[in-house]
């Protein structure tokens, strides 16, 4: 669960020197997929979501290198539309996992959970 934490940590903080992404959201995604791995060895609504993390990071990566590289505007705005995309589905996916493992386990708030989704996801449809 520590690794999911950090993995989101790295998500939510964007700490740049002069343009350059110091902690890339890949790490973060990189680490969440970490943590569901070792998930769901102990709890079945963990498992097969660690990979769609690592093809986060991959995707993840690959913007990045993208936006090295391309200088035109309209691409650079649907690219970061892609990586809005991404992010609001890793934190859908985990709230799903807490969700089930809720309904096994018992009370761990992820009616909150689904709350502070909904917020950010209308937060991010008005910034648009």
């Amino acid at each position: 669960m520590q690794k999911i934490f950090i993995g989101l940590l790295l998500l939510f903080f964007d700490f740049k020197i002069n343009n350059f992404d110091i902690l890339p959201q890949f790490v973060g995604y990189f680490l969440i997929g970490q943590g569901f791995s070792e998930l769901s060895k102990t709890d079945a609504a963990f498992d097969n979501r660690s990979e769609l993390f690592y093809g986060f990071s991959v995707l993840s990566l690959c913007l990045i290198g993208a936006d090295l590289f391309i200088y035109l505007e309209s691409i650079r705005d649907v690219l970061g539309v892609v990586a809005i995309i991404i992010h609001l589905s890793a934190l859908y996916l985990i709230y799903l996992a807490v969700y089930n493992s809720e309904q096994k386990s018992g009370e761990l708030n992820a009616k909150h959970l689904k709350d502070c989704w909904t917020f950010l996801l209308i937060m991010q449809i008005s910034s648009l």
